[in-house]
């Protein structure tokens, strides 16, 4: 058709076919026309700019969180600074998990039938530290404090923001396009107020008459600066303050805490051991009355005892079977227990070795007695629960101040700036035409009932605050002072079981001489051979007591040293005498 020629266009690289007079020439030809001039080149080279901007300022979800843990793993580390003297190696990372990774069938949730795994003191509490449930929240809370901390400092940095806008416009036969960007930071100062820097191009071209055109950049500047209320360093910053101390708060929390679920899984493994050790002593219990039972239905063939004596041995043996059962039993259930606690499987094969319960021996004679004023001035030296009410005090009176800052007047200075540019002459800027203006706002406070109550709420807490530290003192001193006695008494149990202990063999021993010559029954070797049992049981849970007693005095007076090869006794014991 007339008048209806197509022609080739390119438009976002392609080429089409547009019709002569369709909206493609009305708004394409101008534009093309326009980036002839150099101002529209300029306006174009920002538009460019925009673009690379924003596609280096997306981030992938992986880097975002990358860069976040490294600054949240500085932070933590800097805090280990100053509670250890040293960084210490702190991750969340699920993947650490890999025991778990490699005894659960993903399909089933069922452990592998050929996994197992063998476990000693070190191992227990170094698994504990990777896959236990409760040892991950803990970890967490932490990472999160940190998170906190970030937050809260990320206001006091410069915080860049960009911006474009563009819109194609038709309106009573005037078409249009136009567009602009604009970059800047801002700010918030720690002494109070904020500020606000920005840069930025416009660009208007009425497409209907090419000759009509505006464009040029601006240039904006502002500035607020309270001088009463909100004013001053510890009154703008006091929330990232209280972030900066809740951090090492948390770092304390979970310090303590891998004190006591140190103790917690220790004592654990220590009654499975417990268990363990009953087997072998029911065990050794049944060999026994079998062979005495064997030797009694030798002499009733003889006729030498009666039938009742052969009952007894025979219901000594039936006995000492069900024992056996029972210490097997109750060693599943205490392992069950244990590998739950440290987050293994339940269903997972474990052993433990004896080793550590023989080890008991050596560590128990070099334990000594404490005198209770060394044991109390320890626990208020190295106790971080206790260390953190302390300072707890200190931010209640800091957030009094911050409640008393509320009650003054506002009286804000307001300064800002817009010098402009000239038009088609972006870049070129007329100071002498630009808004400039300087203005206060001011506050006579004549209300204040809000605050006033804020201010009473936090004279409360710090009172609060107060009592809870002296009740922490005390408890401690409590938890210390029953510790220390736990400690004395098991020791005092653990020497009258040795002695009793060797009772118990020289009763036996005497008894087998005594039933051989005919001056010994039934009876008196049964009633003897019980007695070794008892001893023998009540030696390893005594054993076991007076270690966990210790374990926990070192608990109780934050003395306690849990590393990821075990317990640390030499630093407790340095902690304890303040080395």
């Amino acid at each position: 058709m007339k008048g209806t020629s197509p022609s080739l266009v390119r438009f976002d690289g392609q080429e089409r076919c547009a019709p002569s007079h369709s909206p493609w020439k009305r708004y394409y030809r101008p534009v093309m026309k326009s980036f002839a001039h150099k101002g529209f080149r300029v306006v174009a080279t920002g538009l460019l700019l925009v673009a690379v901007a924003t596609v280096s300022g997306c981030l992938t979800p992986e880097n975002a969180v990358a860069e976040v843990d490294r600054e949240a793993y500085d932070a933590i580390g800097g805090k280990q600074q100053i509670l250890h003297g040293a960084p210490r190696a702190f991750a969340i990372d699920p993947h650490q998990h890999r025991i778990m990774a490699t005894v659960i069938d993903p399909e089933t949730g069922l452990t592998l039938t050929d996994a197992s795994l063998a476990l000693d003191l070190a191992t227990v509490l170094e698994v504990a530290a990777v896959n236990s449930r409760t040892f991950q929240q803990q970890k967490e809370s932490l990472f999160r404090a940190a998170l906190s901390l970030m937050q809260e400092r990320e206001q006091f940095h410069n915080i860049p923001f960009g911006t474009f806008d563009g819109a194609a416009t038709s309106s009573g036969g005037a078409e249009s396009i136009a567009g602009d960007t604009e970059f800047g930071v801002t700010r918030l100062l720690k002494n109070g107020g904020s500020y606000a820097v920005s840069l930025g191009l416009d660009f208007l071209r009425f497409v209907s008459s090419p000759t009509s055109e505006t464009f040029g950049s601006f240039l904006n500047f502002s500035l607020s600066l309270p001088f009463l209320r909100n004013a001053g360093r510890e009154i703008a910053t006091e929330n990232l303050i209280q972030a900066d101390r809740d951090l090492l708060y948390a770092l304390r929390d979970f310090e303590r805490f891998k004190q006591t679920f140190g103790v917690q899984v220790v004592t654990s493994y220590f009654n499975a051991l417990t268990q363990k050790e009953r087997i072998e002593i029911a065990t050794r219990n049944l060999a026994s009355l079998k062979r005495a039972r064997e030797e009694v239905e030798e002499r009733f063939r003889e006729g030498r005892v009666s039938r009742v004596e052969l009952d007894q041995n025979l219901q000594a043996e039936l006995d000492g079977e069900n024992s056996v059962i029972n210490a097997t039993q109750g060693l599943e259930a205490s392992l069950d227990g244990l590998k739950d606690l440290i987050g293994l499987p339940v269903d997972l094969p474990v052993t433990v070795k004896s080793d550590d319960l023989a080890a008991l021996d050596a560590l128990l004679e070099e334990e000594s007695d404490i005198e209770e004023v060394i044991a109390l001035k320890a626990a208020f030296r190295n106790r971080l629960d206790f260390r953190n009410v302390v300072e707890a005090v200190v931010d209640a009176g800091r957030r009094v101040h911050v409640a008393e800052n509320a009650l003054k007047p506002d009286f804000t200075l307001d300064l800002s700036a817009a010098p402009v540019s000239k038009n088609l002459k972006p870049l070129k800027y007329n100071y002498k035409d630009g808004t400039y203006i300087a203005s206060f706002d001011l506050d006579f406070a004549l209300d204040r009932h809000l605050e006033s109550i804020s201010l009473r709420a936090t004279l409360i807490d710090l009172q609060v605050a107060l009592r809870n530290q002296e009740d922490s003192r005390e408890g401690i001193k409590l938890e210390v002072r029953s510790a220390l006695r736990a400690v004395r008494q098991a020791r005092e149990n653990y020497r009258i079981t040795k002695s009793g202990l060797e009772l118990a063999r020289r009763r036996v021993d005497s008894t087998k001489e005594l039933r051989l010559v005919g001056r010994a029954s039934t009876r008196d070797f049964l009633e003897s051979q019980d007695s070794l049992v008892r001893s023998e049981n009540d030696l390893v849970d005594t054993k076991v007591d007076y270690r966990i007693a210790f374990l926990e005095f070192f608990r109780d007076t934050g003395a306690l040293v849990v590393t990821p090869g075990g317990l640390d006794h030499e630093t407790s014991r340095d902690l304890l005498d303040g080395k």
